[in-house]
């Protein structure tokens, strides 16, 4: 067994890269586990932000909401349109039919949606 330090530098054991790469292989081994259970613990985080850890789902959920965004942008456009080109005819055409779709929403949750609908003369 070597004793002084020069006795250490020139020893056998020193030159033998078995143990080496031995040691490598073990250290990258370990450092790649450890970094896959973080990865695992961070993936993890992130899924239980959607809901039933559905991502597909919140994805298109989203893309509705902005579908129905862009469909409320447009009618409105084409209301405020109707209002400059017709006036106050637009105005009460637009107010006419808001309240149609009150009197005929209120009717349909009380059961007499279709009656009311064909007094309208709207179709059920």
């Amino acid at each position: 067994m070597p004793n002084t330090p020069l006795d250490i530098a020139v020893a056998k054991e020193r030159r033998d890269y078995t143990n080496i790469s031995k040691d490598i292989k073990h250290f990258v081994h370990d450092e790649l586990t450890a970094h896959e259970e973080r990865e695992k613990t961070w993936i993890k985080g992130i899924l239980e932000a959607f809901p039933d850890q559905d991502v597909e789902g919140h994805r298109h959920y989203h893309e509705n909401k902005i579908k129905a965004a862009k469909a409320e942008e447009e009618f409105w456009k084409a209301a405020k349109s109707e209002v400059l080109k017709h006036g106050v005819a637009g105005i009460l055409a637009v107010v006419k039919w808001a309240l149609l779709l009150v009197v005929l929403g209120l009717a349909y949750k009380f059961g007499f949606g279709p009656v009311v609908a064909k007094v309208l003369g709207i179709g059920a």
